[in-house]
């Protein structure tokens, strides 16, 4: 409260709650008192995690002393952590309107500011609160993460250091420096650094999670995230949500479906609009076998009609791009519509391309995998050749007998001429063909003279030069960079497949499950639809192989998480295999 209603002698800890109560409703006790209770019982609340409370009891406090800036600003503060950064900024608008200089109000309305991606006005608040006063260190801090998201990295490495510089314990100085790190070690050091400071600073564990997420450390990236929801459960700020998310993902990474469904139901929960939570917890739905269940019960049923809401909304540009994409290849004529085509082929073919190669990155610790899936013996080619005739056999059969519906792809609506989206690169790179040498038509050669007997070796190595020239043959290079980058993937992706729709199923029903799932789920990278039903077929192939080593391992260990990685390990090798020969045949076809 202000300095001239300050009260030496009052201490709220001293009056129980019946006191304060009486005191509160005592028309004797004066009006700066009972909003000063107030104040402090908000205080009390909003340091247990209950804002909303709080807000209320600041509410009532400002009531009594409309100009008590202090209460303002703690106000703000309480809105923040709700996420209510709108009024938030309001409520600290009125703190500094009371008392211009009220560094710490804009140091916070500029976190708010950039919170709300109002990053520049959010740097000038937290200028103006430096100019105020530059021995506060949380502006300088709040300044370094508005810097970062500025991307002007390296003022904002030089107001963190002024922050630690003013306040070495600074555990959220600490938290910006790891997150401004480009080292994961450094970065991993300074999450340590604040998490010593203070170890229930749930962001620097979530925080500290995501660093390890990206390091490959999964089961400790788990327990960060974890820890930080451990630490605030109930809390409200911005970054929960994405706790809860990102510890719903990485349950899904060691098959905890049930906990992982809840993660992004709580996800949801906090934010409404989280397109992705919503995603994922549909595809864990279908993986899992619980989308009949929820759509059985009313409740669980609504849930899932407002997640499919809230996907169609985070995709809504998406699909009006798509859409429109479809329309202009199936309706646009002319030359200048047939240019825009291949322009938009081209740009979403190097999109895929520069994903692939992002994943490869991703992936570039672990290529050992790589050398042992393809170093397997010649039995799993030949059972992988095996199962790839017969599911090109059945693919002829069928599409000779399926009505055209059936042949409806999204990715040849979009991009116009391939099937399936990890050959769209390559389909464009082959339209990419160097001029062609027209054969000159034999002759007669001219007689020999003197002058054209000298001449002639240098017209020969002139042609000669033009002619290797115009016969580099550059999308084939491409395309063979192209097949090396899917072979190297290939692997992770089986594996990726396998671990969801092999591992634990280990009942025939639950086989028969899991293969259509396989199959159906392939029609989302934009292959024909009765594709994707025949793709049930090398998925149950792939199934019958982990069964049989799952059973056989389960037999000779009796330990089932022995059995179910070796049945793994085994359905990847022929997946893989499938996949890296069917690849190379259908490149080879393109090139040829």
């Amino acid at each position: 409260m202000n300095q001239d209603r300050d009260f030496s002698e009052f201490s709220y800890s001293s009056l129980t709650p019946e006191q304060r109560q009486a005191q509160l409703v005592d028309e004797n006790v004066p009006v700066a008192l009972k909003a000063l209770l107030l104040f402090h019982e908000a205080l009390h609340l909003a340091n247990s995690g209950n804002y909303e409370l709080a807000i209320a009891l600041y509410n009532r406090s400002l009531e009594f002393i409309p100009d008590a800036f202090e209460v303002w600003y703690h106000k703000g503060v309480a809105l923040s952590n709700l996420c209510r950064y709108q009024d938030a900024i309001a409520a600290y608008d009125k703190a500094i309107d009371w008392k211009p200089d009220y560094y710490e109000a804009l140091t916070e309305k500029g976190y708010c500011l950039s919170i709300l991606a109002r990053h520049q006005e959010g740097l000038t608040c937290c200028d103006q609160a430096i100019k105020i006063n530059p021995d506060y260190y949380k502006s300088w801090c709040d300044r370094a993460y508005i810097l970062r998201q500025l991307n002007r990295r390296k003022q904002a490495f030089s107001s963190c250091d002024k922050a630690l510089e003013l306040n070495p314990d600074s555990h959220e100085a600490w938290n910006v420096r790891g997150l401004l790190s480009n080292r994961p070690q450094a970065g991993l050091a300074c999450f340590e650094k604040a998490l010593d400071i203070q170890p229930d600073y749930a962001r620097s564990w979530y925080n500290r999670g995501l660093l390890l997420l990206r390091l490959g450390q999964k089961e400790t990236a788990l327990s960060c995230f974890e820890k930080a929801l451990e630490i605030k459960p109930n809390s409200q700020e911005f970054w929960h949500p994405q706790a809860w998310y990102a510890r719903g993902y990485m349950l899904v990474k060691f098959r905890r479906y049930e906990e992982a469904i809840a993660c992004f139901e709580k996800a949801l929960s906090l934010q409404p609009d989280y397109g992705t939570a919503a995603f994922y917890k549909l595809i864990i739905l279908i993986l899992s076998g619980k989308f009949f269940n929820h759509i059985a019960e009313p409740r669980k049923r609504r849930n899932l009609l407002q997640d499919f809401k809230t996907i169609l909304y985070s995709i809504k540009y998406l699909l009006i791009g798509f859409l429109a994409i479809i329309i202009i290849n199936t309706y646009a004529k002319g030359a200048g519509m047939m240019v825009l085509q291949e322009t938009l082929s081209v740009v979403f073919s190097v999109g895929i391309l520069c994903l692939f190669i992002w994943e490869l990155w991703l992936n570039r610790n672990n290529l050992k995998f790589v050398w042992q899936i393809y170093k397997r013996g010649i039995i799993t080619y030949i059972r992988a050749f095996t199962i790839l005739i017969i599911t090109l056999t059945t693919f002829v059969a069928v599409d000779s007998v399926v009505p055209p519906f059936m042949e409806w792809g999204w990715a040849s609506a979009v991009f116009g001429n391939s099937g399936n989206l990890v050959f769209q690169p390559i389909t464009t790179v082959q339209k990419i063909k160097p001029p062609q040498e027209v054969e000159t038509p034999k002759t007669a050669p001219p007689l020999k003279t003197e002058k054209s007997t000298k001449v002639q070796p240098v017209k020969e190595a002139t042609q000669n030069k033009k002619a290797l020239e115009v016969n580099i043959d550059y999308s084939l290079i491409i395309t063979g960079g192209i097949w090396i980058v899917l072979m190297l993937l290939v692997p992770f992706w089986a594996n990726f497949e396998e671990k969801i729709f092999r591992q634990g199923a280990n009942t025939w029903k639950q086989i028969l499950i899991r293969s259509t799932q396989f199959g159906l789920v392939h029609i989302l990278v934009g292959i024909p639809i009765f594709a994707g039903f025949v793709l049930i077929l090398p998925g149950f192939l792939f199934a019958c192989r982990y069964k049989y080593i799952h059973d056989k391992k389960f037999k000779e260990t009796n330990d089932e998480k022995i059995a179910e990685e070796a049945g793994v390990e085994a359905s990847t090798a022929d997946h893989a295999i499938y996949n890296a020969i069917l690849i190379t045949f259908v490149v080879a076809a393109m090139v040829l």
